[in-house]
């Protein structure tokens, strides 16, 4: 299990806070929606949305660290909720083994590590509360996170609602 908060650096040598906390409230995750570029909102909703509903913030941070976890990354010595990404997973219900996972990075930091980072905390923190496959939707057209799922092993295993979706069944 990861600790609540701590200390990372990302491969081009910046240090950042990570934290497996809820520190990001409905009102901080609104006001990090709002920064991200349309085509990364496409990105990760899969829609063309402006902002998020009431109901899909409150989704979003209802956060118990077991069945839905949020990992966020942030500058070290800056605000914690002035993000540079977050990564969640949730798991399933029906299939309590399995858990979705999701990762925005905000524009201005992505391609500097904060996926990666992001995939491999997720990966690690899965393994802690017996996740045994991880799963996550990812359009044709977003090439970098196809290929940190393909660096990290993940499969495609077919295609739910038109989407491609992929799995990485995780070793204990």
């Amino acid at each position: 299990m990861l600790e609540p908060k701590f200390t990372n650096r990302l491969k081009n040598g910046t240090d950042v806070t990570v934290q497996t906390i809820n520190s990001c409230d409905e009102k901080c995750i609104a006001n990090e929606f709002s920064k991200l570029s349309d085509q990364s909102k496409y990105m990760r909703f899969f829609s063309s949305i402006n902002k998020l509903s009431p109901s899909q913030l409150k989704y979003l941070t209802d956060i118990d660290n077991v069945n839905h976890v949020l990992i966020t990354i942030s500058k070290l010595g800056e605000d914690d909720q002035s993000g540079m990404g977050l990564g969640r997973y949730i798991r399933l219900k029906e299939q309590h083994h399995i858990a979705e996972l999701a990762i925005t990075v905000a524009d201005r930091y992505q391609h500097q590590g904060v996926g990666t980072l992001l995939l491999e905390l997720l990966i690690e923190h899965a393994k802690g509360n017996s996740i045994e496959v991880l799963q996550g939707y990812v359009l044709k057209s977003n090439m970098p996170m196809l290929k940190l799922f393909e660096l990290h092993h993940f499969k495609h295993s077919g295609t739910e609602d038109g989407l491609p979706k992929y799995e990485l069944h995780l070793e204990r």
